[in-house]
């Protein structure tokens, strides 16, 4: 009897050495997809917040806001991130965009960005490159001057 208490705290004491050297691996939760962003004539539509060196002024600084663009082509800029002024003083009525077109240089291949201001009877066009296009975050900087820039984030 005493033999077989010995035996079984042996193997007791050998099943718990054994287990206490195990490592644990805790199950780790699935990996979300990478997210593939749309064409950005899609991906743009919707509110954004915005950190932008965009500027009539120069010196101005960044300036940060929302913008919202719809899928009809209409900017909601209620933070100004495009001016409300023209030049000569003309007050912006409507802001407009178009998400991706011809480059009007023919050194630029790739398509660009164009926001349109409108106000009364004249018309302004600024012209964007896209740098970015995520799911996310949309960044695009002035046609011939990469310094002046806008990056969007949901």
């Amino acid at each position: 009897m005493r033999k077989s208490i010995h035996l079984l705290l042996g193997i007791a004491s050998l099943l718990i050495y054994c287990w206490s050297c195990m490592e644990i691996q805790p199950i780790s939760p699935p990996l979300d997809p990478p997210c593939q962003a749309p064409p950005i004539e899609k991906n743009i539509v919707g509110t954004w917040h915005y950190e932008s060196t965009l500027t009539y002024y120069v010196g101005q600084g960044k300036r940060y806001g929302t913008v919202t663009f719809t899928k009809q082509g209409t900017i909601i800029d209620p933070d100004s991130l495009f001016e409300n002024r023209l030049e000569y003083r003309s007050v912006v009525t409507s802001k407009t965009y178009k998400a991706s077109v011809p480059t009007p240089d023919p050194k630029y291949p790739s398509n660009i960005f164009e926001v349109y201001l409108d106000a009364k009877g004249r018309q302004q066009k600024y012209y964007y490159t896209m740098v970015n296009n995520e799911c996310n975050r949309i960044q695009f900087c002035q046609f011939y001057n990469t310094s002046v820039y806008c990056i969007l984030t949901r």
